[in-house]
């Protein structure tokens, strides 16, 4: 069992005694600070605070979803969670069989199946015999904006569905709930479908639109086992007993869902978590380290994954998106100190090692290229360690779940970065 949050111990879990050296683990070596928060442990670090207001959403390794209320660390065993503000649009998110949302030729059974955070609260919708379309929809007004709509659902003898903006665009995206799920069409200006399994037998269902300054009919529905592609607006009959779970439909502003934004009578709006640890007096003139962790955004321009500064924008050294790459890049005195590019963005677990200092700038990906130095750097006086974010604002905040970070103070050069990039291989590994 992990021991409390903030308590070193030896090998639990997947680090057993072959990996741990003096009551750490083996990718620890030579660092002065160490965060592990899949598995629940610091290591001569202090516990980050996390700022945020209402309730979070976390996922843990089986998919469930945890509620994090107000200001309570979100993380779980797969890591601390960072996610960015976002609006639900959409209202009565758990009520389906509210008379908010409208039911096209069939019925919603309330708190029918276990949700995937655990609760009792998903629906089922069930098709009658009526020859025509079946599925359940409601209406919002919003600007020109990019959406990403989504909804879980769990097949009850049906395994076809459908999300549809059916007021303005057409966008659609069709999925089937089996196996892994999959994406079986989108079109009409519906894009970037996904599919995911979580708990309880859920699918997370999700697709990106673009709409204009109207309203939009945001709708779920049930296709025929016959379905194979195309908009999913033609008529069928059903068998009047089979059906669909559904629970917490949304419409966010952005390119992909974040966990689930609850709401009741009106839209609500969840502000991104600020993990925030104070290094103060415990970082010298130059810094060293790793971030290890699973990125689950797609690109975002400004946004952090592992930012180390002094509680403004002037001073940091950051790992961030810009120009559709990932890049470390040092300030000093709002000035930039220099950059690297690690590559082009992308999604995934993935570990990074990088070191900055007086004239030295670098950094690598493991399985990555190798960069070459900035030398002409200026380093700042920096105190605070921040983890999908950069502590003071939520508006650079990425969707990622951070499992391992490490730091080491103190003047670096190429030979202090050959070490950290080989500790940054073994805690990829480990």
């Amino acid at each position: 069992m992990p021991l409390p949050f903030g308590v070193m111990g030896r090998g639990f879990g997947r680090m057993g005694a072959a990996r741990m050296r003096n009551g750490r683990p083996l990718w620890m070596a030579g660092f002065d600070l160490g965060w592990d928060f899949a598995r629940n442990f610091t290591f001569s670090a202090p516990i980050p605070t996390d700022t945020h207001a209402g309730t979070i959403y976390v996922q843990d390794s089986t998919g469930l979803y945890l509620p994090k209320t107000a200001n309570v660390l979100c993380r779980s065993d797969v890591g601390l969670q960072t996610v960015p503000t976002r609006t639900n649009s959409l209202t009565r998110s758990q009520t389906i069989d509210n008379a908010t949302w409208t039911k096209s030729n069939g019925a919603v059974s309330a708190d029918a199946a276990t949700a995937p955070d655990g609760t009792s609260t998903a629906d089922l919708f069930t098709p009658n015999t009526t020859t025509g379309v079946h599925r359940i929809n409601q209406t919002f007004t919003a600007s020109v904006a990019t959406f990403a709509p989504d909804i879980y659902a769990k097949p009850n003898g049906y395994t076809k569905v459908y999300i549809r903006e059916s007021g303005i665009t057409g966008s659609y995206a069709a999925f089937d709930l089996t196996g892994a799920g999959s994406v079986l069409d989108q079109g009409s200006g519906g894009s970037g479908a996904s599919i995911v399994a979580v708990a309880n037998g859920f699918y997370r269902i999700s697709m990106n639109y673009t709409g204009t300054a109207a309203s939009h009919v945001m709708t779920y529905g049930v296709l025929p086992a016959s379905y194979t592609t195309g908009a999913p607006t033609g008529t069928w009959t059903p068998d009047g007993t089979s059906g669909v779970y559904f629970w917490q439909g949304e419409a966010e502003v952005g390119t992909y869902p974040v966990p689930p934004i609850v709401t009741t009578s009106t839209a609500a709006t969840i502000a991104g978590n600020q993990p925030l640890a104070d290094l103060t007096g415990r970082l010298g003139t130059g810094l060293a380290g790793i971030w290890s962790g699973n990125i689950i955004a797609p690109y975002v321009a400004g946004a952090r994954v592992f930012e180390v500064n002094d509680g403004s924008a002037s001073n940091s050294v950051s790992l961030y998106g810009s120009g559709g790459n990932l890049v470390l890049e040092m300030f000093a005195g709002g000035v930039s100190q220099g950059s690297i590019s690690l590559g082009t963005w992308a999604t995934g677990l993935q570990t990074i090692a990088f070191a900055a200092g007086d004239n030295f700038i670098q950094a690598r990906k493991v399985s990555g290229s190798a960069n070459t130095a900035d030398t002409a750097a200026t380093y700042p006086a920096l105190t605070k360690a921040n983890f999908g974010g950069q502590g003071f604002q939520a508006t650079n905040n990425n969707y990622q779940r951070t499992a391992k970070a490490a730091l080491r103070a103190g003047a670096v050069d190429q030979t202090v970065f050959d070490a950290i990039y080989a500790q940054a291989q073994i805690a990829a590994d480990a």
